[in-house]
């Protein structure tokens, strides 16, 4: 009997999980299916994308991560001129100042696993600079992005190129030019980021909070511009209802633009370093 395809990616959503469990976190597993459903579409019914919508959406809200996944610590490496040695792109998080080691491991996991990035942990925290404004009671002390990164090329002395990009994270109010704040600031290098925002009372909140916009601003350093579709990390929100509204991951579009950017860079990096 041959099933339909929405039958087909009902059961398929239930048990692929099971048969193929090293590759459930991963980018390739989502590529995998929704190409799959494309080709039913293609061969079944041509001119009915509902159901390919559908997951899409489903594959948009499912959590990137749950208080039931036990998340082992991200392994630890050091910023300095052995960065060179590095074969591919690779991310290295950065806390900045006084940052939940739990957080910093969970932003981690879900960057890697999300967009297939290896991705360490820096061995040490970056010393938070001084505030660069004080925004009165509402905002209180606030540092501008760029201080951040100052202060990272300042205590790092990375002098070799290496194909490391690096993410910023801190838990305290950040902002770039004339704005009241950022949710963080993307670079050719990598991200500044800030979860101050994201912080009302509800820790498991926050934590996602952090992971998705973590995704999001990589995701632009990598290459992709910001989504005109909601159910896309990268789309843009001006509030906190629109940013838990939106998509949790990039779209699949989005992440083909991420990794053939990451394909290129490895390509450049293997010719320049003779690898």
């Amino acid at each position: 009997m041959l099933l339909s395809p929405c039958a087909f990616i009902s059961i398929l959503s239930w048990s692929v999980p099971y048969l193929v469990v090293p590759y459930l976190f991963a980018a390739n597993y989502w590529f995998w299916v929704f190409e799959y459903a494309q080709q039913l579409q293609n061969k079944h019914h041509p001119t009915d994308t509902d159901y390919t919508r559908q997951l899409a959406v489903k594959r948009a809200y499912t959590p990137v991560w749950t208080e039931e996944q036990i998340v082992s610590p991200m392994p630890n490496c050091i910023i300095n001129n052995t960065l060179q040695g590095l074969p591919e792109t690779t991310l290295i998080v950065v806390p900045v100042g006084d940052v939940s080691q739990k957080i910093i491991d969970i932003i981690g996991h879900v960057v890697s696993k999300e967009l297939g990035l290896p991705t360490c942990i820096s061995d040490v925290s970056l010393p938070l600079p001084e505030y660069t404004r004080f925004r009165g009671l509402v905002f209180g002390q606030q540092w501008d992005v760029t201080s951040i990164y100052e202060a990272f090329a300042q205590t790092f002395h990375v002098t070799e190129t290496n194909p490391a990009i690096y993410l910023m994270v801190t838990e305290k109010d950040i902002y770039s030019n004339n704005s009241n704040f950022v949710f963080s600031a993307t670079f050719p290098w990598g991200a500044v980021m800030s979860y101050k925002r994201f912080d009302d009372g509800d820790s498991l909140l926050m934590t996602r909070r952090a992971a998705k916009q973590a995704q999001g601003a990589l995701a632009k350093a990598l290459g992709a511009s910001a989504s005109h579709d909601p159910l896309c990390v990268t789309s843009y929100t001006s509030n906190l209802n629109e940013f838990d509204n939106k998509g949790n991951r990039p779209t699949l579009e989005t992440l083909n633009i991420v990794n053939r950017y990451i394909q290129l860079r490895n390509h450049e990096w293997r010719k320049m370093s003779g690898g």
